[in-house]
C-alpha cells in the first residue's frame, strides 16, 4: 500500500468527525464548497487577480488604539448572532474589508483563533476573515495550522468534542492555505512540507501530506479537492 493510500485511510474517519463538528458550529464555511464552486470560493486567489494581490500596498493609517481587525470581527459576530445571514451574498463585502487588514491585524486574528478561552464561533470567524484577505493570509494561516492543542478538563468539553473542535478549526485554516496554491504554488508547496514536520497535530500533518502529494502530481490545491469530494461522497 502506498504512503498516500495509507494517509487517505487514516484521515477518512477524521473527515467524518470534522464535518460533523463543523455542522454543529454556526457561521460561514471557510472552504467547504464543492469543487464545482471552487472558482467562486477562492475568487481572491484566482490567477486573474494574482498581480494585484502580490503587489505591496501601503498600510492604511489607523488612529491610535483603533483595532481594525477587532472591529471587523465584532461586526461579523454581531451579524452571526442576530438573525440569519446569507454568507455567500455577504462575502464580497466582507472580503473587501478583510483585504485591507495589515500583517499585524491578521496575526492578531490568528492568535485569537487558537485561544481556547474564546468562544468557538468567534474563533472560527477569525479563520474565515483571515481566509478572505488574499495571499497575505499565508503567515497567519500557517500560524494557526502549526499551533498544537492539548485537551484540558477546564474547557468544559469532552476530550472527543474538544479535539474535533480544534481539528476542525485548523483544518479550515489548512484548506484555505492549500487554496493559496492557485496563486503561489511554489510557496505553498514549501509551506505544506514544513507543516508535515512542524508542531502541528498528526492529523493536520497527514492532511498536509495530501497537499504535498498533489504538487508531486501537478495538482495544486489537491487537499481542497479531496476534502470536497469526500464530503460530497457522504451526501452532504
Amino acid at each position: 500500500m502506498s504512503h498516500e493510500a495509507k494517509v487517505y485511510m487514516i484521515v477518512i474517519a477524521i473527515v467524518a468527525g470534522t464535518v460533523y463538528a463543523a455542522e454543529k458550529m454556526k457561521g460561514p464555511a471557510v472552504a467547504a464548497a464543492p469543487v464545482a464552486q471552487l472558482a467562486t470560493t477562492v475568487a481572491p486567489f484566482s490567477q486573474t487577480k494574482t498581480s494585484s494581490l502580490l503587489k505591496a500596498k501601503s498600510p492604511a493609517k489607523k488612529a491610535a488604539g483603533f483595532d481594525v481587525a477587532q472591529v471587523l470581527l465584532d461586526q461579523e459576530m454581531d451579524s452571526l448572532n442576530h438573525g440569519k445571514v446569507d454568507w455567500k451574498q455577504r462575502e464580497a463585502t466582507v472580503r473587501a474589508q478583510a483585504e485591507k487588514l495589515s500583517y499585524n491585524d491578521l496575526m492578531n486574528l490568528a492568535a485569537k483563533s487558537v485561544d481556547t478561552s474564546l468562544n468557538v464561533n468567534e474563533r472560527l470567524m477569525t479563520v474565515y476573515l483571515i481566509s478572505l484577505s488574499g495571499i497575505k493570509a499565508h503567515n497567519a494561516l500557517f500560524e494557526i495550522v502549526k499551533t498544537p492543542y492539548v485537551y484540558s478538563k477546564t474547557s468544559g468539553l469532552t476530550k472527543v468534542t474538544f479535539e474535533n473542535q480544534e481539528l476542525n478549526l485548523r483544518l479550515r485554516a489548512l484548506q484555505a492555505l492549500d487554496q493559496l496554491a492557485l496563486v503561489n504554488p511554489q510557496q505553498i508547496q514549501k509551506t505544506m512540507k514544513i507543516v508535515t514536520k512542524s508542531t502541528a497535530s498528526m492529523q493536520i500533518k497527514n492532511y498536509a501530506q495530501i497537499s504535498v502529494k498533489g504538487f508531486a502530481h501537478g495538482q495544486p490545491a489537491k487537499l481542497s479537492q479531496w476534502l470536497n469530494q469526500t464530503i460530497a461522497s457522504r451526501g452532504e
